[in-house]
């Protein structure tokens, strides 16, 4: 080949054969097929028909929806097996009771109907599909609603009956609270988003069967009881060279102290940010709070490097109900969420968690996802003989805060280092959460001529002594 020769450049021909499409897919096309026994749908249809025609048996019930249950099969959670279903059923999920458990109301006899129709008749591939999804379909019974409802056997304080979300108005269901089930202290409220019935446990007792025929029932539980425990034994005085000073030109990392409060005297107001009081001046009690705000501050046998919000929440001697701690929550998260994002909140109650989610846990997690902060709360404390395998309390099971547990911080006679304190309590929450989800130092004990004896973690008593939790 001469160097004078010039070549043009080589033109390969297209042709169909040289690519394969990728498969095109419809939108809203059928969900994949379940494995597993199917629902039978003549006994499905009468299940549905028979709870629906007792509940309506009640006049109180006759202008008032039913609700219904669908339990998705183990691997069927997610939102695109079941939307056939939804779809063509003309339904929608109000609320769900657990992780595989969604609620729907079923308005009318003609809507009871229309579901029973296609369920037995329907030969639409993606709604038989999206059925085999389901575990099963049925009218929420009385069983279902005791079996959420937690019974205490004291008549002692107040108890919370929730209701199920429906826009029929919750006074007719008041009324029949009141009158029906002869509960005079009755009264609607409203906690987070979600509506109770507040009424004297001791008016309802025994009263659980009739109260349950009500279709917007849901739950019974006691209102919990918000308190803390401090107590701690004093040792020498604190000097000010434990405490570190605040250099108010640098920035420092920033957390809200939800407790009684931090001592008016106390070494530690050196890294105050701000402080809100929702606590009358004689109800206010700084030993627990301070005890707090000087762990939250220690470093080694140094106190200092973090600035506080000190919230005064939980008083001394008067109640605080879940009520009055959610507005006032909300009054420190609208000044404060922008510029403070994690709050540690000393919020205890006394009822162990079951598997169904507490209302103080719901109000945790809805002020969270509205605010975007993050709580760390307590597993609970376990008191006399129950020992550290007790369940978490509430609202530990609060699945947008973190639960921390405790863990014994030195070896004793009794128990080693990182192992569980015996006051702490464990998970698992509801619907299997893992909690706790951290372990702190939190405390020891030992055995001493023949009794118990607390080993505490310390910090700064109320008055700038060393403290020891006890």
């Amino acid at each position: 080949m001469s160097s004078g020769e010039l070549y043009g450049p080589f033109i390969l021909r297209f042709s169909k054969s040289m690519y394969r499409p990728n498969p095109r897919v419809a939108r809203g096309a059928g969900p994949r097929e379940a494995g597993g026994a199917a629902l039978n749908p003549y006994f499905t249809s009468e299940k549905l028909k028979n709870g629906f025609n007792y509940y309506k048996s009640f006049e109180h019930n006759l202008d008032m929806p039913v609700f219904s249950k669908l339990v998705l099969k183990k691997g069927s959670l997610a939102k695109s097996l079941r939307y056939h279903f939804f779809k063509t059923a003309d339904v929608s999920p109000s609320s769900s009771t657990s992780e595989d458990t969604l609620v729907f109301a079923i308005n009318s006899l003609q809507k009871l109907n229309h579901l029973c129709s296609i369920i037995s008749y329907s030969r639409n591939r993606a709604f038989r599909a999206s059925l085999n999804h389901l575990a099963d379909l049925d009218i929420i019974n009385e069983q279902d609603k005791l079996n959420a409802s937690v019974i205490t056997e004291t008549n002692k304080g107040h108890s919370l009956i929730k209701l199920f979300t429906s826009e029929n108005d919750p006074e007719k269901l008041l009324s029949f609270v009141k009158y029906g089930t002869n509960a005079p202290s009755a009264s609607l409220t409203e906690i987070g988003s979600q509506k109770y019935v507040r009424v004297k446990t001791s008016e309802i007792s025994c009263k659980h069967e009739a109260l349950f025929t009500h279709s917007l029932v849901q739950s019974v539980c006691p209102e919990p009881d918000i308190f803390f425990t401090e107590q701690y034994t004093r040792h020498s005085e604190v000097t000010l060279e434990c405490i570190n000073k605040r250099n108010i030109e640098k920035t420092y990392p920033k957390a809200g102290l939800v407790d009684s409060g931090v001592s008016e005297e106390s070494f530690l107001k050196e890294w105050e940010l701000a402080k809100l009081s929702f606590v009358d001046t004689d109800d206010k009690n700084f030993r627990h709070g301070t005890f707090v705000c000087g762990r939250l501050l220690a470093k080694d046998e140094q106190f200092g490097g973090i600035t506080y919000l000190n919230i005064e929440m939980i008083p001394s001697k008067s109640r605080l109900t879940l009520e009055s701690f959610e507005r006032n929550m909300r009054i420190a998260l609208d000044k404060y969420h922008k510029t403070v994002k994690i709050y540690n909140i000393s919020l205890g109650t006394n009822i162990q968690v079951g598997d169904f989610f507490t209302p103080a846990a719901g109000v945790l997690d809805e002020l969270q996802y509205e605010y975007d902060v993050l709580f760390i709360i307590s597993a609970g404390n376990a008191f006399g003989s129950s020992g550290y395998d007790s369940k978490i309390t509430s609202p530990a099971e609060s699945v947008n805060s973190i639960t921390v547990g405790s863990v014994s911080h030195t070896d004793t006679n009794l128990q080693k280092k990182y192992s569980p304190s015996l006051f702490s309590r464990n998970g698992p929450g509801p619907c299997g959460f893992i909690k706790p989800d951290l372990a702190s130092f939190g405390g020891a004990h030992e055995k001493r001529y023949g009794k118990l004896r607390p080993v505490g973690v310390f910090s700064i008593g109320e008055k700038n002594e060393l403290a020891e939790d006890s």
